[in-house]
């Protein structure tokens, strides 16, 4: 079921405390102006959001950032949108984090980036946004290769590693890894968690290849990234996203993601 982008208002009545509290206004000028958007009264919504959107009142640079998106009574602009939307994300708005994060996706006023649309998708499922979890889910599942079978350039570099051939296979992992193979990359995220074959510890070097890994549909790197933030190796300890990664693992058929489920 599609999710809609507009999660502030659904939630509208969970958003009142906050217009209580911006500051150099009148207490209620947040809420007026939710209040004006959900009847649909566009230009007076917009009049009370733009002076508080450039005091950087992040949850109306997010509306300011959806009026232009969706040209409601203003001439649409995605360039605008993202604008308004980036101000809010640089704040923390989950909301306005996933709707930038979906304009990178598709490269709508902004440059075409799923880097930096895929790290602001993380930021808000951080966050336990329920669109940029639907969204994110699905930009795996469209660009990942169906099943899990691994590579045969990554087989050829195990019977290496199994052959006693340690150092020679990393380095082709590491090759292979680059070039973008998934099951490489998912292989040296699980050497540098543990800091074995010569490979010194490192949480951030596991992090980055299990990411890369695991945004391609790795059943293993998306269970290595579950380990990761529920443990809080490296980073802050994150139950959403360790439930997240754990979820896409699980759905790649990934039993031990399945069980850990299970905690949260």
């Amino acid at each position: 079921m599609k999710i809609s982008k507009i999660a502030k208002l659904i939630l509208l009545p969970l958003l009142f405390s906050v217009a209580m509290t911006v500051s150099g206004f009148a207490q209620g000028s947040v809420q007026d102006g939710m209040d004006a958007f959900k009847a649909k009264e566009y230009q007076k919504a917009l009049k009370i959001f733009q002076p508080l959107a450039e005091n950087n009142d992040p949850t109306s640079q997010y509306f300011m950032g959806i009026i232009y998106e969706y040209g409601y009574d203003v001439k649409k602009s995605y360039k605008t949108a993202a604008q308004w939307y980036e101000k809010a994300a640089d704040q923390g708005d989950e909301d306005a984090q996933a709707n930038l994060a979906e304009l990178y996706q598709n490269g709508k006023g902004v440059k075409k980036d799923m880097n930096k649309a895929i790290l602001l998708y993380l930021k808000a499922i951080s966050k336990n946004s329920e669109y940029a979890t639907s969204q994110l889910s699905e930009l795996i599942k469209d660009n990942s290769p169906s099943g899990q079978e691994r590579s045969n350039a990554f087989l050829m570099v195990a019977k290496l590693y199994r052959d006693g051939k340690v150092a020679e296979a990393i380095k082709s992992w590491k090759y292979l890894a680059e070039k973008g193979d998934r099951d490489s990359q998912a292989m040296l995220g699980e050497l540098y968690i543990s800091g074995q074959d010569g490979l010194e510890q490192s949480y951030q070097d596991a992090l980055m290849w299990y990411t890369n890994a695991a945004v391609q549909g790795s059943a293993h790197g998306q269970y290595g990234l579950g380990v990761i933030f529920g443990n809080g190796w490296g980073v802050e300890r994150n139950d959403n996203l360790a439930r997240f990664w754990f979820q896409q693992s699980s759905d790649n058929g990934n039993q031990q993601a399945t069980e850990a489920l299970k905690m949260f």
